[in-house]
C-alpha cells in the first residue's frame, strides 16, 4: 500500500513546487512593474515645483468727463487761489448817476419848435434909472429888456442865464446879469410852463457903443453850442 501512495505523493509534491514557483514569479514581475510605473526621482535634482497661477491685476481705469468749450467756471473753481469766474454784486447797494431820458411826447415831435416856443421884445431901457439903482462898470450901460417867452408844448421849459442871449450889430454874444431885487418879476430861473407864457425881465450889460440888434432863446445846446433856438429882434 505504500508503494501505491509513494507514486501519489510524490506527484502532488511536484505539482506544488510548480504552484510554488509560479507564484514567486507572479510576485517578482508585480514588484518589477510596480516600480516601473512608479516617476523615479534623482537626489540630485530637486522636487519640482507646481506654481499656481497669480491673479492679474488690471491698471486701474480712468474715467474722463468732457468739457463743454464754453464753460470755463468749473477750472476756476477747482483751485483754492482762482477767483470766481462769476462777479459779486451787490444789491444793497442802489445805482448812481442813473440818467432819466427826457421823454418828448410825439405831437411835439411833429410840431417845429417856431411853433411851439416863441420870444417877444415889447420894452427896453438903457437910461434914466432911479437913483439907488445900482452902477454898471465903467464904460458899460445898462439894457433892461422887459419879454414875454411863450411855451405851448406839452413840457415845462427852465430859464437859465445861458439860455437867453443878446447879440449885437458885430455878432457878439452877452448873457444877461444874475436877477437882484430891481429885476423883478426875473426870467433868469423862471420856469415857462406848457402851454402858458411868461414875462418877465431881463438885464444886460454892454460895452457904451454897442447897438443891440437880437436876443435869442435857446432850447438845446450840443457840445457848448446853441443847437436849436428861436429869436426875436429888439426895437
Amino acid at each position: 500500500m505504500s508503494s501505491d501512495i509513494y507514486p501519489g505523493f510524490r506527484q502532488v509534491k511536484r505539482s506544488g513546487w510548480w504552484v510554488i514557483r509560479w507564484v514567486v514569479v507572479l510576485a517578482i514581475m508585480v514588484v518589477i512593474v510596480g516600480c516601473a510605473a512608479q516617476p523615479t526621482t534623482s537626489a540630485a535634482d530637486p522636487p519640482a515645483i507646481t506654481e499656481s497661477p497669480s491673479p492679474s491685476v488690471e491698471p486701474p481705469t480712468e474715467t474722463l468727463v468732457p468739457v463743454s468749450p464754453t464753460s470755463d467756471n468749473s477750472a476756476a473753481t477747482d483751485s483754492p487761489d482762482a477767483p470766481s469766474a462769476t462777479p459779486q454784486t451787490d444789491t444793497a447797494i442802489p445805482p448812481t448817476n442813473v440818467v432819466t431820458p427826457e421823454v418828448i411826447p410825439a405831437d411835439d415831435l411833429m410840431t417845429p419848435d417856431a411853433e411851439r416856443y416863441s420870444i417877444a421884445v415889447t420894452y427896453t431901457l438903457d437910461s434914466d434909472f432911479p437913483e439907488e439903482y445900482p452902477l454898471p462898470e465903467a464904460g458899460e450901460k445898462w439894457l433892461v429888456v422887459v419879454a414875454t417867452l411863450t411855451n405851448v408844448s406839452s413840457a415845462a421849459v427852465t430859464l437859465e442865464r445861458e439860455s437867453l442871449i443878446l447879440v449885437d450889430e458885430d455878432g457878439a454874444q452877452y448873457q444877461p446879469e444874475i436877477p437882484d431885487e430891481f429885476m423883478t418879476p426875473p426870467l433868469v430861473g423862471a420856469t415857462v410852463e406848457a402851454n402858458t407864457s411868461h414875462i418877465g425881465l431881463l438885464r444886460y450889460s454892454l460895452p457904451q457903443t454897442v447897438e443891440p440888434e437880437e436876443i435869442i432863446w435857446c432850447l438845446r445846446y450840443e457840445n457848448e453850442t446853441c443847437a436849436n433856438s428861436v429869436s426875436t429882434v429888439i426895437p
